[in-house]
């Protein structure tokens, strides 16, 4: 039962908190010899999944994701004046791109379009007004994520190290009202954080306290919360107090190596 509970909080914190867990596949289990890297650098990378509609794609979307309605139509006036009128003889040797009303949603485009929506966008921003208002997008939303992580100083006062007691934990996470993210004062004014409404856990500091004791006894080392921001710490406990919000967990009788210890768990 504690080893499940073990290997659900890892495969759950994976998932969540850090946003990524365990693949297993047909070649999982293969034996590749000599070379350690597995399937993954044994095949050659797909060039069109993995740039025209991987990378390239996800840069794009940075860029234009991060304007506003009328800033990506002015963008779009600005691009199609610029661009829309170019004639070449050599045209066709280039990717071709598409300047039409609504361009900038980056919807409805084939892979080779998508590598020249980057063109277009690289050519364009050697123009001094283009280059303006993404600038200016973009640092509206650089100011909602600095926003967002101003808070961060507060989260170390329930982040103590993996080898403290659970005396400790107790006493450093009372100063926590909840795991939510609070407001931020701005000129006197309350201001919310950007991505607060994505984060719905409210516990007492008690029920944090329980979730970070048995996160503690579960092996989980309580040094990395200071590498979390916020929003990751809200989903951490969410995870956690779904797994230990039980007050009456049971531990194993003896010691397991290098997992569990029955010293530490004496306080649960």
């Amino acid at each position: 039962s504690y080893m499940k509970r073990v290997r659900k909080m890892n495969s759950k914190f994976l998932e969540h908190p850090y946003g990524c867990y365990a693949i297993r596949n047909a070649f999982t289990n293969i034996d590749f010899g000599g070379w350690c890297a597995g399937i993954y650098e044994a095949t050659i990378d797909d060039f069109m999944h993995s740039s025209e509609l991987g990378m390239i794609k996800s840069v794009c979307a940075v860029v234009y994701d991060g304007l506003q309605k009328k800033e990506k139509e002015t963008l779009e006036s600005l691009m199609t004046a610029k661009l829309g009128h170019v004639r070449s003889s050599v045209r066709t040797n280039y990717p071709r791109w598409r300047l039409n009303e609504g361009f900038s949603s980056q919807t409805l485009m084939t892979a080779s379009e998508r590598v020249g929506s980057l063109l277009s966008l690289a050519l364009s921003l050697h123009f001094a007004e283009v280059k303006e208002v993404i600038r200016n997008g973009h640092a509206r939303q650089i100011k909602k994520y600095l926003k967002f992580s101003s808070d961060l100083s507060e989260t170390d006062a329930f982040t103590p190290d993996n080898n403290s007691s659970d005396e400790d934990i107790s006493e450093s996470d009372q100063t926590c009202e909840d795991v939510s993210p609070g407001s931020s004062s701005v000129n006197g004014r309350q201001t919310g954080l950007f991505y607060e409404h994505h984060c719905t856990v409210k516990l007492p500091p008690s029920d944090i306290v329980h979730v970070l004791k048995h996160m503690h006894h579960h092996g989980f080392n309580l040094e990395q919360l200071h590498d979390l921001d916020r929003f990751q710490i809200n989903k951490l406990i969410s995870e956690g107090h779904k797994l230990f919000k039980s007050q009456s967990l049971k531990y194993p009788e003896m010691d397991i190596d290098h997992y569990y210890t029955t010293v530490e768990q004496s306080d649960v």
